[in-house]
């Protein structure tokens, strides 16, 4: 009896294409191991099967290209990559700003006027080089067909070096697990969750408001980022035509409720008035622990929405979060 078994090899263009896309997203989904808390993740892992042949460029491509994330040192290569074609197979872009680091001279202060001044004028940097990039795209040839989303947020790269060293402000919810936003219990077996001079024993906080509070200020950023210069007085918000070019392409504003670092109601109205084919606007900002600085907010709020919508908007969604965990330290300020 001959048990002996034989291999037949099919050529990759004789499959279905159902069968090909099926075995293309299980190589792209073996490429996206669990990242460690903290540790940044690699985007490098699936580029080099675009080089395989047209197909398998026009389907890796389309992975790689619908969702960037980018930092600010990232802007100048986006212009140069995201180039013809590439364009309209963009359909999300997450520009995650990074703040100036601070040590722990400072973290237990809030943000000094200086620092504010600086924050401000990195935030406003970015926003014109991406600005600038955006507004060569073409509405029509260059938009994909499911629209462009805007994401914006910022942070600072030492805010989990500190008091609040169970928040991970590089979560991406779009690749990486769900839920790592916070640091699990696993987690906080790290020897980093083991520091007294930062209220951190053996993976729990020890409760010291006087000192938490001032680093979760620190964090949130309680006047809040504007295109520069600040204008915090009763004035109406300045528009922001002299520094954000006009921008057509975009079609959905989205600041998410996970990242703390809060965005003037002013900045909010000055991008909203630079991005002329807004469609849909979802904004979660967390809740302002200061009764008068929210009222303050509220009051501009209604003037930048009756003033500064675009008329393209169909749909808008306004979230006020307050997250206890974050916040509890401010107890005493509210």
């Amino acid at each position: 009896l001959n048990t002996r078994l034989t291999t037949k090899v099919f050529a990759w263009p004789s499959l279905p294409f159902e069968i090909r896309q099926a075995i293309l997203e299980l190589v792209i989904s073996h490429q996206k191991p669990k990242r460690d808390l903290g540790e940044q993740p690699d985007g490098r892992g699936t580029a080099i099967f675009a080089t395989v042949s047209t197909e398998w460029q026009s389907f890796f491509e389309a992975k790689h290209f619908g969702m960037l994330l980018l930092t600010q040192q990232c802007l100048s290569d986006f212009k140069k990559i995201i180039q013809g074609r590439r364009r309209k197979l963009v359909n999300h872009v997450w520009l995650r700003i990074e703040l100036n680091p601070y040590d722990c001279r400072s973290c237990w202060l809030m943000e000094d006027p200086l620092d504010e001044i600086s924050n401000r004028a990195i935030f406003t940097d970015a926003l014109k080089v991406l600005f600038g990039c955006l507004s060569t795209w073409d509405y029509s040839s260059d938009r994909s067909d499911r629209g462009l989303t805007l994401e914006l947020s910022a942070y600072s790269p030492t805010d989990t070096e500190h008091f609040f060293k169970e928040y991970d402000f590089t979560h991406n919810p779009y690749s990486d697990p769900p839920g790592n936003f916070q640091a699990t219990l696993a987690d906080r077996t790290h020897p980093k969750f083991h520091d007294l001079n930062h209220l951190w024993e053996s993976g729990r906080r020890v409760n010291d408001d006087q000192r938490l509070s001032p680093n979760c200020l620190r964090i949130h950023g309680l006047k809040g980022l504007c295109i520069v210069p600040s204008n915090y007085d009763d004035s109406p918000p300045f528009s922001a035509k002299k520094w954000l070019p006009e921008v057509g392409v975009v079609t959905k504003l989205l600041i998410r409720r996970q990242n703390y670092r809060l965005i003037h109601s002013d900045g909010l109205g000055q991008i909203l008035e630079r991005l002329k084919g807004l469609q849909d606007v979802v904004c979660e900002t967390p809740q302002i622990p200061s009764h008068r600085a929210q009222a303050n907010f509220d009051s501009r709020y209604r003037h930048i929405f009756r003033n500064w919508i675009p008329t393209t908007l169909k749909r808008l969604t306004l979230f006020e979060d307050f997250d206890g965990n974050f916040f509890s330290c401010l107890r005493f300020l509210l």
